[in-house]
């Protein structure tokens, strides 16, 4: 039996978006492991696709409002019973913090876009 989920489409823009962030996040991940030059160059062509995407789509308010869907989930299962509270309360505090976080902050690629050292990089790769 495989572990391999598949998605059909037509999926929903913001569904799609999160699955190309995913993707992209994955790609990173290897390019991190940064074993040799190539894997490098491979890095910084995700990281950029990354941020361009971060740039074209609001997925901090899509996460927000995602977000708070959750939240009044686990207010409305918290109701029920045979539910484990401790573990529903440890999740809704964390859920409570990370959208807190996501609406006191910046755009998400607003520290990496304005990095220097990141711009100067991207100009190297805009060259052909």
């Amino acid at each position: 039996m495989s572990n391999t989920t598949v998605y059909e489409f037509p999926l929903k823009e913001k569904v799609r978006n999160y699955l190309r962030i995913e993707q992209l996040m994955g790609q990173l991940k290897l390019g991190a492991a940064g074993l040799d030059n190539g894997l490098s160059l491979y890095f910084f062509e995700q990281l950029f696709t990354l941020l361009d995407l971060f740039e074209r789509i609001d997925i901090r308010t899509d996460i927000i409002k995602d977000l708070d869907g959750h939240e009044k989930n686990l207010v409305h299962w918290s109701q029920l019973p045979n539910i484990d509270n401790e573990a529903l309360q440890q999740t809704l505090k964390t859920i409570i913090n990370v959208r807190d976080q996501l609406k006191v902050s910046k755009k998400i690629s607003a520290v990496l876009r304005d990095d220097k050292f990141l711009a100067s990089i991207r100009q190297r790769f805009a060259i052909p």
